[in-house]
């Protein structure tokens, strides 16, 4: 049986307008329990600061070059290349970095 805690939407999406106003809403909006895609992640530089904040993260950049510099500068977190236009819905967990 269906109960409301299955239909309670739990994704935050935050945009902002540049890259300093996006690392300071850090604190404010992610939590512990969180699991975060970072779209547009490019070098990581980004991400390494998200990642101590939440359960999970996930860095995605359409360029392969970039994602490879931040596999190479931040071996311990998972990078993926993607279309942020193609990317699916869907759990992350269990599933290896792609390119």
């Amino acid at each position: 049986m269906a109960n409301e805690r299955q239909f309670r939407p739990t994704t935050k999406l935050i945009a902002t307008r540049n890259v300093k106003e996006y690392r300071e809403t850090i604190p404010a909006w992610v939590t512990a329990d969180d699991v975060v895609l970072e779209l547009g992640c490019e070098w990581g530089t980004t991400t390494v600061l998200v990642a101590p904040h939440c359960q999970e993260i996930i860095g995605t950049d359409i360029s392969a070059e970039c994602i490879e510099e931040a596999r190479r500068r931040h071996p311990h977190l998972r990078f993926w290349t993607r279309s942020t236009c193609r990317l699916r819905c869907g759990s992350a967990r269990g599933s290896r970095r792609s390119t």
